[in-house]
């Protein structure tokens, strides 16, 4: 049995051709929850976990990129 939830994220992302900015123009999340007590409450977790995972990725990626730069593993 699993005590936690995971969430399916999906972004559509913009970038500026000339400044190389990426921006996520939207973005949803899937979650399975089970039974809901309090849907405010709820809300706010699901946002603030999309959140997380989201600076996680950002985060993974920058080291994937430092790591390519200076040839490291």
């Amino acid at each position: 049995m699993c005590r936690t939830s995971s969430p399916s994220p999906f972004r559509e992302v913009k970038v500026d051709a000339e400044t190389g900015e990426t921006r996520v123009s939207r973005w949803v999340g899937v979650f399975d929850i089970g039974r809901l007590i309090k849907a405010k409450t709820a809300a706010s977790q699901m946002r603030g976990r999309i959140v997380m995972v989201w600076a996680w990725a950002w985060r993974w990626r920058r080291r994937r990129s430092s790591t390519r730069a200076t040839g490291g593993s």
